[in-house]
């Protein structure tokens, strides 16, 4: 039986006990902790799975998993505090608050052996997946643009990043699947419209090789919810929603509509994880990558600058 401790009780942290509660019905895993900072937090969250409530990370015993749901400008000194307490370690996207960060918790999991995964959580969308065998398969032919909107209202909970790191993260991670490399130039437009200190409007422009190219549009200045991406081939044009994982291929000939079975993404994700644990194999998203977009996302805020 694996033991599993969720650092955070806020929102991701709420979900993260959710689903893992539910997985540990089908698989040797138990919630066994909660900790967050504000007690009374924990203490809810973990009354609520009949399990251990810390206000610090100092005072939680050794568990086969950890999960760090909490502020983003906090993971680093949490992966310090807990590496020598875990084998398995899940750090919620983006990995740190800054790249000297987040290459501080590589190097940290690194010396205490511990195997680390970021929370892209949008790789476990099972529209996601469908689209990415489509270009595999070559029903789209050669892929020549992606357009994605990722769109929302203000939301308050989030406070130590912007939108560039926060939200255009996911769909910078799903074009460089798409493509199969990563950017080789980056491109920004940002604006501050209701937060004073990050940015919470952005245009993203990522070229690829061979002159390919991916524009982001991401903020939280929309009054409703909306998550797209349009995918044009050489052969046929994709156009994919995220929250309703409803996916259609256009041809010249003929329109595919999905018949995609619906799964929650976080469900998936850790499942995935979780297994990776139970089977002793390396997690399915490696620090490495979130490195590597955390780093895609610093060039995009710096380039808006000049």
């Amino acid at each position: 039986m694996l033991s599993v401790a969720v650092i955070g009780a806020g929102y991701m942290g709420r979900a993260h006990c959710r689903v893992i509660s539910e997985l540990s019905s089908i698989y040797p895993i138990q919630l066994s902790a909660v900790v967050d900072v504000d007690f009374e937090k924990a203490r809810r969250l973990a009354k609520q799975y009949n399990v251990k409530a810390y206000s610090n990370v100092d005072d939680l015993e050794e568990h086969d998993i950890v999960v760090v749901a909490t502020t983003t400008s906090s993971h680093h000194v949490v992966v310090e505090r807990v590496a020598s307490k875990t084998s398995y370690l899940f750090v919620e996207k983006p990995l740190a608050d800054t790249i000297e960060h987040g290459e501080r918790i590589i190097e940290v999991c690194s010396r205490y052996g511990v195997k680390g995964m970021v929370g892209y959580i949008e790789r476990f969308n099972p529209v996601v997946r469908a689209l990415l065998r489509e270009v595999k398969r070559g029903t789209l032919g050669n892929i020549i643009s992606i357009i994605a909107r990722r769109v929302g209202p203000y939301i308050p909970r989030i406070r130590d990043i912007g939108v560039v790191l926060d939200l255009a993260t996911h769909d910078i991670d799903i074009a460089h699947l798409i493509y199969g490399s990563w950017p080789k130039s980056v491109y920004a437009h940002v604006e501050k419209v209701v937060n004073e200190v990050y940015e919470d409007s952005a245009v993203i422009v990522l070229e690829f090789e061979r002159g390919r190219v991916a524009v982001i549009e991401a903020n939280r200045i929309t009054p409703f919810k909306e998550r797209k991406l349009i995918v044009t081939g050489t052969k046929a044009v994709a156009y994919l929603d995220y929250l309703n994982q409803n996916l259609t291929i256009y041809t010249p000939e003929w329109t595919m509509e999905s018949n995609i079975a619906r799964e929650e993404p976080l469900k998936v994700e850790l499942r995935e994880f979780i297994e990776s644990a139970l089977y002793n194999r390396e997690p399915p998203v490696p620090l490495s990558d979130g490195l590597k977009l955390l780093e895609i996302g610093y060039k995009a805020l710096k380039s808006s600058k000049t």
